[in-house]
């Protein structure tokens, strides 16, 4: 894969539409469709959120966006250096039940594995990457 584009922003939910456009304008360049690139920016728009909201608590931090791209694929990887968190080794939500009986929590980490074609983490030297593929094709998993 070849990087397309790299930004680095504020873990702050003031960059998330400098972040959404970058990965957008990226994925337009890499040929996907305007819906599937929509997905696209959910799915980032989840993932950034839940880094501004809980990977730093009180204290500053930082995210990197990385967009690659190869002949099959398009990846979005998102790095920080906030506490360890691996969504990848989360349950499913429970969809059951009536509202009240469910556990709060974990929806967005259920639309991120629906949309994204393939989704990774890595804990090295205190960051973690999120690595979300997008393969090539407009049709979601």
């Amino acid at each position: 894969m070849h990087t397309l584009s790299e930004i680095r922003v504020p873990a702050t939910l003031a960059e998330l539409d400098r972040v959404r456009s970058a990965a957008a304008a990226c994925a337009g360049a890499a040929g996907f469709s305007r819906e599937r690139i929509g997905e696209m920016e959910l799915v980032l728009e989840e993932a950034f959120v839940n880094i501004c909201s809980y990977a730093y608590h009180d204290a500053r931090g930082e995210v990197v966006l990385r967009c690659t791209a190869d002949e099959s694929s398009f990846a979005l990887e998102i790095t920080d250096t906030g506490v360890a968190f691996d969504p990848t080794t989360r349950a499913e939500p429970d969809h059951g039940g009536g509202i009240p009986e469910r556990r709060v929590g974990g929806l967005g980490i259920g639309l991120i594995k629906r949309l994204a074609d393939r989704v990774e983490h890595d804990r090295h030297d205190g960051r973690n990457t999120l690595r979300l593929v997008f393969h090539r094709g407009d049709a979601a998993p």
